[in-house]
């Protein structure tokens, strides 16, 4: 607050004009006036002073004899004491926390991480409450390792569209893999072995082992044999039309004007099941056969 004098502001009085009595020469004269509140001291009568109450600052304060809250520190130490005493409040939240830490950590347990597996020994703590549905296995620090490495090994799965023609399915792969796969999942499954036997036949056989039918080229019957049924399985021969044989009773051959198998897909018109059954496979050959030999006719 400022000590000087409300009224005079400071000066301790005022010029003011004499009483013009006649025209003497005292007219248009000024004396000095002394302020009526101040009585002349330039101060201001309601100006009181403390001293700082920091213990040690010696600093005077000026207050309002009417002011209901007088100053108690000054502008340094003022400041100083909200630092200390925001620091007190801190440390008296901390002591209350920390009093109240052993009700609450009942339920509360420790264990040690045992480590990922294929690495050493971790050790770490494990801080977990039993009342947990699920606790944690692992530390933070080995669990933040399993996400950056599953991170990293979903980076390196790629796609791309299944060889099989007409298939509009993807191929998921990973960029490791020596031998990523060629195709889908369905057509994989729908694909067969093909082996050769020891008459030189070849046989086509499911994943599992199961023969599902026999075939090869048609062959040309001897030179002396004419006309008749040799002409036809010679002109069968010299087009490369193939035979097919399903296993069963009746036995039947079937001739086709392609190879049944390419890339371990069955080459049968329209759609067929996957499981391969013989009344599928008997209707596929039906469908497309060119001819249907009986078992005196091969």
């Amino acid at each position: 607050m400022d000590s000087k004098c409300r009224k005079c502001r400071g000066e301790g009085g005022r010029s003011v004009r004499k009483k013009q009595r006649d025209h003497s020469l005292f007219a248009n004269q000024y004396e000095w006036q002394r302020c009526d509140r101040c009585n002349g001291s330039k101060v201001d009568p309601d100006y009181r002073e403390k001293y700082c109450d920091y213990a040690g600052c010696y600093e005077r304060l000026g207050y309002h004899v009417s002011a209901e809250h007088p100053p108690t520190y000054c502008k340094y130490h003022k400041e100083k004491v909200q630092q200390e005493r925001q620091q007190q409040n801190r440390q008296r939240s901390e002591r209350t926390r920390y009093e109240q830490r052993p009700r609450q950590d009942d339920k509360w347990q420790e264990k040690r991480c045992p480590g990922l597996k294929d690495a050493s020994y971790c050790g770490n703590t494990i801080r977990y409450r039993t009342d947990w549905n699920r606790i944690p296995d692992l530390c933070p620090d080995c669990i933040a390792k399993i996400k950056a490495k599953k991170a990293e090994n979903e980076a390196k799965w790629r796609e791309k569209p299944c060889k099989r023609s007409g298939c509009s399915n993807v191929v998921k792969y990973n960029t490791d893999w020596d031998h990523p796969p060629e195709y889908c999942k369905t057509c994989s499954e729908s694909r067969v072995k093909v082996n050769r036997n020891e008459k030189g036949t070849f046989q086509a056989t499911k994943k599992d082992g199961t023969l599902l039918f026999t075939f090869g080229r048609c062959s040309a019957p001897p030179s002396h044999k004419q006309g008749g049924k040799a002409d036809i399985k010679r002109e069968w021969a010299n087009r490369g039309y193939y035979w097919v044989a399903v296993p069963g009773t009746p036995h039947e051959t079937y001739i086709i004007d392609r190879n049944p198998v390419v890339d371990g897909f069955i080459q049968q018109a329209g759609h067929m099941e996957t499981t391969y059954s013989k009344e599928a496979l008997h209707l596929g050959w039906i469908a497309m056969a060119i001819a249907v030999l009986g078992s005196d006719e091969e």
